[in-house]
């Protein structure tokens, strides 16, 4: 109660004709969401980790081809695996496009109300 004091009130924004702002939780459409960007977030951060140890591992490989070709082939797999997510990002967009004229229908779905 401290905080209302020093604050004040803070009200809840009003509603415009494109609906309330803050709208509630759409439950599995959020969810979704939220996960397709988790995952996307986690390759990313993957794919950097992978770079920095493929980097130490043909920095301290001191000339073995065999460890510079692992560390190549490292690099070779994380920059694959992170345009494998870019290219789906850019199919979904694509096949969204075509069949709903809306290119992130597919990658943030959202539930229509009347």
């Amino acid at each position: 109660m401290i905080y209302v004091s020093i604050f004040g009130n803070i009200n809840k924004p009003v509603s415009t004709k494109y609906g309330s702002i803050g709208a509630p939780d759409l439950g599995l459409v959020s969810f979704v969401n939220n996960l397709l960007g988790l995952v996307t977030t986690i390759a990313g951060i993957f794919v950097i980790v992978n770079f920095i140890i493929a980097g130490y591992q043909y920095l301290s490989s001191n000339g073995e081809a065999q460890k510079i070709l692992a560390a190549g082939n490292k690099i070779l797999q994380s920059a694959i695996g992170i345009g494998i997510v870019a290219i789906a990002y850019v199919i979904a967009a694509i096949i969204g496009k075509l069949l709903f004229n809306d290119s992130t229908i597919l990658l943030q779905p959202k539930i229509f109300t009347f």
